[in-house]
């Protein structure tokens, strides 16, 4: 492998490297500000559920009413009693619902000490996203209500951000292979004319002289190889 293509691989990994380093990182902090931004609206739907169950009572149509409110969300609900059993879920009895979704005195206790009197369950191991909140007027025998969420539901914008940066990454690669091409051909010649001129000298060449116009270290060789050459001659 000649110079030129050991300088040209070298940027090639490098930036390549570099290039897969920040879109990685462009991923991981958009997923983020997208969940954050999604965990706060969270709570804020979570007031307005609440304020939807305070607001009704035995005289209204209860349940549609309240399904039909949380469709607009689209979360999945439960409504419990003061002992924390459960009285409604939006949710068909056969779909497996984790014991972290039902009302524990753990989480009671974390409700009643939050503020507003919400309380919103972000577990790393569970993959959705639940809140439960104090109800104090609306529906008699409605105590507390739970909402929750699938949390892959606020990264599905990140997959269609992803195929952007992909797409950017591959034309960033592209680019960077050609333009190392460039460089590296563009450094790599004058290293290939003072070899050349070496070799010429040291097979007795010496009527040839090399023109390199350049004031760094490659010029300074080009100049003491002229002059090696110009004693050879004598």
């Amino acid at each position: 492998m000649n110079i030129q293509s050991k300088l040209s691989v070298t940027y090639i990994l490098l930036l390549i490297i570099g290039i897969i380093t920040i879109s990685a990182y462009a991923i991981l902090s958009i997923r983020f500000f997208l969940f954050a931004a999604g965990l706060d609206e969270f709570k804020n739907d979570m007031r307005i559920v609440r304020q939807a169950v305070e607001s009704s009572d035995e005289n209204t149509d209860f349940f549609p009413f309240i399904t039909e409110t949380t469709a607009l969300f689209d979360y999945d609900l439960a409504l419990f009693d003061s002992t924390g059993i459960p009285i409604y879920n939006t949710q068909p009895e056969q779909v497996y619902v984790d014991s972290r979704e039902f009302l524990s005195e753990v989480v009671v206790d974390s409700v009643l000490g939050s503020n507003e009197e919400i309380y919103v369950m972000n577990d790393p191991t569970y993959s959705r996203l639940v809140a439960f909140a104090k109800v104090d007027d609306g529906f008699p025998s409605v105590s507390y209500l739970r909402i929750s969420k699938d949390k892959e539901e606020y990264y599905e914008a990140v997959d269609n951000i992803r195929h952007i940066i992909y797409a950017g990454m591959l034309f960033s690669i592209a680019a960077v292979m050609v333009v190392s091409f460039i460089f590296s051909k563009y450094m790599a010649a004058p290293i290939k004319q003072l070899n050349d001129a070496a070799l010429n000298i040291a097979d007795g060449q010496t009527h040839e002289t090399l023109e390199m116009d350049r004031n760094d270290e490659f010029g300074t060789l080009a100049t003491s190889l002229n002059k090696m050459a110009e004693r050879f001659k004598k």
